[in-house]
């Protein structure tokens, strides 16, 4: 079989290691731990200025191992054309966390909009809610930032039981919407031969 086209849906082009590589069994963003989060994470400026607003709504529900002085949550201002802003800033870490995760490894600002009713990822950094797909280049690509390290929810291997679209399933349909998420199904479909024949060792799933 020939090798598949690049697929493109809206303005991103997206990796084939997406549909080549996946989670081992028991494995995948369902499984956070939250030990992805412990360097901190950068955000959008403009929602950096959500998370602001919703400063006291946020503050309700830290415990008692965060810090609630908001003026202490965001640091370093960094440029770069894939944040809708064209810049982003990073949150602090505070005792050896993103100061929004919760002792129990819990992102906090999750934690506030659904204990209020609200969508789960209604104030949550757009990057944060993807990981571990990122964009880098206008691609939606796998985050290598917790490569290695051994957690069940962000590492992809060549071998595996459940391909990487289909283990990141809610965070590519909030990328790319559902008629999105259905291209890169069709697209796998149509391509499932050449990405197992043409990975390094044999997939689980066939």
């Amino acid at each position: 079989m020939e090798k598949p086209p690049v697929l493109k849906i809206k303005e991103y082009e997206v990796d084939p290691m997406l549909f080549s590589h996946g989670f081992s069994k028991g494995c995948g963003p369902y499984q956070c731990d939250g030990t992805c989060c412990c360097d901190g994470v950068w955000v959008d400026v403009k929602e950096r200025d959500q998370i602001l607003k919703e400063k006291d709504l946020i503050k309700k529900y830290m415990d008692d191992t965060q810090n609630k002085n908001h003026e202490e949550w965001f640091a370093e201002y960094w440029e770069d054309p894939d944040f809708p802003s064209g810049a982003a800033v990073g949150t602090t870490v505070y005792k050896n966390n993103c100061v929004f995760l919760n002792k129990e490894g819990r992102c906090v600002i999750q934690v506030a909009a659904t204990q209020e009713g609200r969508d789960r990822w209604d104030i949550k950094p757009f990057y944060c809610v993807l990981f571990p797909v990122s964009v880098t280049e206008k691609t939606l690509t796998f985050d290598e930032h917790m490569e290695g390290e051994g957690t069940t929810c962000c590492n992809i291997y060549p071998e595996y039981q459940t391909p990487m679209f289909e283990g990141c399933k809610d965070e590519l349909v909030y990328a790319v919407g559902e008629d999105g998420y259905q291209k890169m199904i069709d697209h796998y479909n149509e391509y499932k031969e050449y990405y197992i024949n043409n990975s390094p060792v044999k997939h689980y799933a066939v």
